[in-house]
């Protein structure tokens, strides 16, 4: 989890391998930035809601308090192939033009596809393939596993910029759909990566 402010505004991200949410603010500035596990930043934000507090942040620990409430930890080490604050800012800053170049727009009923998410549980697995298919008007979602396979056909809101088959994870998709509402409008990078706005968060995902 990390956060960069300038006197432009805020960049906040919460990031893995496989996906992230973006959230940009100019309400907030100032000339710091820092970088958190998602547990302990996740910890703070329950522990201390509503509350004004103190954060301390060396490179090994992190300590929090008010005159009621304290809190430290030490903070992980980070491993070399993890995925960096500068890779999320620098992913951030080019999404914007690749998303206008290649990117195409999909419009949906949220019930419909929550519908076919509850049904797919019944057969979801790690390792399941949650696949789009879209052609025209239609959109046709296929769940398949070891245990079998579910398939259903939405109607689009709105016609798509071109047709377009991808797929993408199961479980990190029906997460991201929980954020939506009636309508979601996702953006698909062929062959890359899946945009979801629900403003003024920005959740990305990668596809299979």
């Amino acid at each position: 989890f990390g956060v960069k402010v300038t006197k432009q505004g805020a960049f906040i991200a919460s990031y893995d391998f496989y996906q992230a949410a973006f959230v940009q603010m100019e309400e907030i500035t100032g000339d710091f930035e820092f970088v958190l596990p998602n547990n302990v930043f996740s910890l703070l934000a329950k522990e201390m809601k509503g509350q004004d507090y103190q954060l301390v942040i060396t490179e090994t620990s992190v300590y929090a308090y008010n005159d009621v409430f304290e809190y430290a930890t030490a903070i992980p080490q980070s491993e070399s192939s993890t995925v960096s604050f500068d890779d999320m800012q620098q992913l951030h800053s080019t999404l914007k033009g690749t998303t206008k170049k290649s990117g195409v727009g999909v419009k949906l009923k949220t019930e419909a596809i929550n519908q076919m998410i509850e049904n797919g549980r019944a057969i979801y697995e790690k390792d399941s393939t949650f696949e789009f298919d879209i052609k025209g008007d239609k959109c046709k979602l296929e769940l398949k596993s070891s245990s079998g396979k579910i398939s259903t056909v939405v109607m689009l809101e709105e016609k798509a910029g071109k047709d377009i088959a991808f797929s993408c994870d199961f479980h990190f998709f029906s997460s991201m759909m929980k954020k939506a509402g009636p309508t979601v409008k996702l953006t698909v990078i062929p062959e890359r990566m899946l945009l979801f706005v629900n403003k003024p968060v920005i959740y990305m995902m990668s596809l299979s």
